[in-house]
């Protein structure tokens, strides 16, 4: 009976809902007959329906409410950080250390460069991190609360994710503390704040691997001094397997495994200022395996490990964290980079763009590399390889790279050392022997018939300028000639300024004349006396020879004519092997007199703004602030000197500019304010000091450029009251020296197609201090300023604190 009624108002439910079915269809017929007569007259308004499909597919309600758990777990876990004064010890420990190691070798180089400090902190994350992430899950095992957790709305993934975050933010507060460092670096000198930027996103990088590594153990470890321990040797082994003191006593093929693996050595390319996508996609890669491995014990703890529901999620994991390690191996295949730096150090020029795009031939590369290239040559290796890609893409195919292996076949063997290609031993470790092995890794430039060859790269920090300036040397056919004055000057480009010739012969043809009679590097060769008009600048490096008023004429001849010309003017000579100085009568000091310019006679020191050197008395080394060698300051007004830091000049003279005529005189180094001179009597020697009243301190000029313009020909003109400026021993200690000295004859000569490539390699900014409690304030005050200031912080967080915990406590009473 009851199986009746049922039926019946089953039937007449099905009626009414086809009954108004048909209404429905009926409604909707009728409408669409009058939008029909109304489409002439009407926009139909556009249908959104499916965007709310989508977003309610998407489940975007569980993911921000997902957010909001996390989020208050962070919360929570941060709260609980830092209440803990042990937190804000620890902090302020590390850092004192850091600041200390840092700025005590600051202070030897006096260079503002924040690397120093920054690639540091990997090796403190060994201790750090693993005392942050040690107590992240074992604890909550220990005191049973994570069943309290996972009884709430909260799942594992969601307090796995908590929990990882707030020790990432732990740790990147930790990092951050020595932002004011970088700060007060930048008031006494010029940061790359691109590269800055990414140094501190390298550690951040790292720090996020290693976070999640110490949160990995901590959740199959249940004592937190084991976790502690264990992160710290996973840590410690992840970073040291890449150094060299690991794969240089390890086989070959071990040693390039193990420096892949290392996290040490993707953090190295990252921390030069770029975000290399092979090291940012392994770290990111490795950190989330390790959360995902994470995940395996919350499994566990959740079914019986027999169950299949458990075999599945435990198969699930693993595969996923397979999938994440194989994404981190093909990432090391992904090509491609951004450079962060204001200089844009590791990108290609537009120089070197142009001048390979518009060869007129194919420029054919060939890479001479051992096929097991040693774990000490791997990071060049790839510098290599990634360089010559973005040659290869920026050619329009007028660049072919191609790599042979010496070590593979012995034709290419022979072929490599015929064509110059320099051959490298170094040991390798097999059957616990060590074996002397050769390896390769040189370049070959071809174009039509002519080569050039970078025998062996050592560096690749100038692989950029020595690939383009010898592909600019082939390619090219009106390189301009630099010549010095070989008679008249005391150094020489084949002995004293060899380093300055060698950059020189990238771009220019470097040969030697002799105004006396002679030209060219045959002084049998005699020619006329003028100096020729294909040469584009003439260099008189310091001289003590007397000039003929002939000889004189033969220089102001050649300058009437559209000439150039680099002197470089010693009006006092300095013996460096007894250090005594001597007044210099033949050093042409009023050679350009009737240009408005006098070298004055004199020697410049700078008590500001000096050199440190080493002096030896017996067999006691002594180290001074040496005022005679001032640390000159560059001018931005000119292009020679805009992109230079600082420029080293050893017992310098200082100029005397007078208006004159139809002459434009730009300073190019100056002195700072704190600079006196000597003259007639000399006192040179570094136990004694200069002491001058303030009435006679005064900046002072060292080097000046001249404009001249003399029947439509114009004439350039650099004077340097200094000609030790471009010596070996000068340019070594400072390479903005050897790039004054390049930027010099690049715009005498008016070329400049490499001087964008030279300016990336410009050395770091010095630390220019007005007074003595500058430099102790910079040091003191981040190594112990900083510190007092987190341990204030957290002494006011976790007194308040406390008394909020108290005064709870009583009111619930």
């Amino acid at each position: 009976m009851k199986k009746k009624n049922l039926n019946k108002a089953k039937i007449q439910n099905k009626s009414k809902s086809n009954n108004n079915q048909d209404k429905l269809s009926t409604k909707n017929k009728a409408e669409k007959k009058q939008t029909s007569k109304q489409q002439t007259i009407r926009i139909p308004k556009p249908d959104f329906s499916f965007v709310s499909s989508i977003l309610s597919k998407l489940k975007l309600g569980k993911i921000s409410n997902s957010a909001k758990i996390i989020f208050e777990i962070v919360r929570k876990e941060l709260t609980a950080q830092f209440s803990n004064p042990a937190i804000y010890v620890v902090i302020a420990v590390c850092l004192v250390v850091l600041e200390f190691f840092f700025f005590y070798s600051l202070m030897q180089t006096r260079l503002v460069d924040l690397r120093p400090l920054l690639d540091n902190i990997p090796w403190l994350f060994i201790v750090l991190i693993p005392a942050v992430t040690m107590s992240t899950l074992s604890q909550e095992n220990i005191d049973g609360t994570i069943e309290f957790y996972l009884t709430q709305p909260i799942t594992e993934v969601q307090l796995l994710i908590g929990k990882y975050l707030s020790n990432l933010i732990i740790v990147a507060l930790a990092v951050l503390s020595t932002v004011p460092s970088a700060l007060s670096l930048s008031i006494f000198g010029k940061l790359d704040w691109g590269q800055v930027i990414g140094q501190y996103l390298a550690i951040l990088v790292l720090a996020s691997t290693i976070t999640a590594i110490g949160t990995f153990v901590s959740s199959i470890i249940k004592n937190q001094i084991g976790a502690l321990l264990v992160s710290m040797l996973i840590t410690t082994a992840l970073i040291l397997m890449g150094t060299s003191m690991i794969t240089e006593t390890v086989p070959l093929e071990m040693g390039q495994v193990l420096e892949r693996i290392s996290i040490y050595t993707h953090y190295q390319s990252l921390s030069r200022g770029i975000i290399d996508f092979k090291s940012f996609i392994y770290l990111i890669s490795l950190g989330v395996a390790f959360l995902i491995a994470a995940y395996l014990p919350f499994v566990r703890n959740k079914y019986s490990t027999g169950t299949k529901e458990f075999k599945n999620l435990r198969l699930g994991i693993s595969l996923s964290v397979i999938l994440v390690l194989c994404v981190a191996v093909i990432g090391q295949f992904i090509p491609g980079r951004i450079d962060l730096t204001q200089s844009k150090k590791y990108s290609l020029s537009q120089s070197t763009k142009d001048i390979i795009s518009n060869a007129d031939d194919i420029i054919n590369i060939t890479v001479y590399a051992s096929s097991k290239v040693p774990a000490q040559f791997q990071s060049q290796y790839r510098e290599v390889r990634d360089m010559l890609n973005d040659y290869e893409n920026y050619s329009n195919g007028k660049v072919n790279v191609t790599y042979k292996y010496p070590d593979k076949d012995s034709d290419v063997e022979t072929e490599a050392l015929e064509k110059g290609i320099t051959q490298v031993e170094y040991n390798v470790m097999t059957n616990d022997e060590i074996s002397v092995k050769k390896g390769y890794l040189g370049i070959l430039i071809s174009y039509v018939d002519e080569t050039e060859v970078i025998p062996f790269i050592q560096d690749t920090s100038s692989l950029e300028y020595d690939l383009t300036s010898k592909i600019l040397q082939l390619t090219s056919n009106d390189q301009k000639i630099v010549a010095f004055i070989e008679d008249k000057s005391t150094h020489s480009p084949y002995y004293d300024y060899t380093l300055f010739k060698n950059l020189l012969d990238g771009e220019y043809e470097v040969t030697t004349i002799n105004i006396s009679g002679q030209t060219g590097e045959d002084t049998e060769t005699s020619n006329p006396i003028q100096i020729p008009e294909d040469i584009d600048a003439i260099i008189l490096a310091g001289t003590t020879s007397e000039f003929t008023e002939e000889e004189k004429q033969v220089i102001f001849d050649y300058l009437d004519q559209g000439g150039s010309m680099l002197a470089l003017i010693d009006p006092v000579t300095v013996n460096q092997q007894s250090i005594t100085a001597t007044l210099n009568e033949n050093s042409q000091y009023d050679f350009f007199e009737d240009y408005g310019i006098e070298v004055e006679q004199n020697l410049v020191y700078d008590l500001e703004y000096n050199e440190i050197v080493t002096f030896s008395s017996g067999d006691q080394p002594y180290i001074f602030y040496y005022p005679f060698w001032t640390i000159a300051l560059p001018s931005k007004d000119s292009p020679i000197t805009s992109s230079l830091s600082s420029i080293t000049t050893r017992w310098p003279s200082s100029i005397k500019i007078t208006d004159t005529d139809n002459v434009e005189v730009t300073p190019l180094l100056k002195t700072s304010a704190s600079s006196y001179y000597q003259t007639d009597v000399y006192s040179i020697t570094p136990d004694v000091t200069p002491s001058p009243t303030e009435d006679q301190m005064q900046e002072l000029t060292l080097a000046v450029s001249v404009t001249k313009k003399v029947d439509n020909k114009t004439q350039r003109i650099v004077v340097i009251g200094n000609s030790e400026i471009l010596s070996d021993t000068t340019v070594q200690a400072n390479q903005d020296n050897l790039q004054l000295g390049v930027n010099t004859v690049d715009w005498l000569s008016s070329n400049s197609k490499l001087a964008e490539i030279r300016q990336k390699n410009t050395s770091a900014s010095p630390l220019l201090f007005t007074a003595d409690w500058q430099a102790n304030i910079l040091r003191y005050g981040n190594i112990i300023g900083i510190a007092v200031i987190i341990l204030s912080v957290g002494t006011v967080v976790v007194i308040t604190r406390n008394q909020k915990t108290k005064k709870k406590y009583k009111q619930e009473l």
